[in-house]
């Protein structure tokens, strides 16, 4: 991390994402000699608004200040990139499995005498 708290990582993106917007003449742009200062407190920000990591944020930031780039009609906020962000894509679950017939039928035999067992402890214990 820098030493103001963002990882170097996301104020690369921020920089980049931020210099882009600015090739669009964007009304209410900062000035060209503030955006070193803009960028910073961006990243700022961000880095404590969420728990972000490089592999798995990193295109999603970039995917978001492409929509913002498509969209605005001003210089973006923060809400407005952050609202823009996609959803976090989940790593996929094991698949369902699948049982025969046999499995099935001896799951339940497996079942009845756990059961049958815990009615006959029970029965002991009262």
């Amino acid at each position: 991390m820098q030493p103001d708290g963002s990882p170097p990582w996301l104020t690369a993106e921020i920089a980049r994402g931020l210099r882009s917007c600015l090739l669009l003449s964007l009304e209410g742009q900062p000035a060209m000699e503030l955006m070193g200062e803009v960028v910073q407190q961006w990243a700022d920000d961000l880095s404590g608004a969420r728990n972000w990591e490089p592999e798995r944020d990193t295109p999603r930031i970039r995917a978001a200040f492409l929509t913002v780039r498509r969209t605005a009609l001003r210089w973006p906020r923060m809400g407005e990139l952050l609202a823009a962000l996609p959803a976090i894509q989940l790593a996929p679950g094991l698949p369902e499995r699948v049982l025969t017939d046999l499995q099935r039928t001896e799951n339940q035999h497996r079942l009845a005498k756990l059961l049958a067992s815990l009615g006959s402890a029970m029965g002991r214990l009262r």
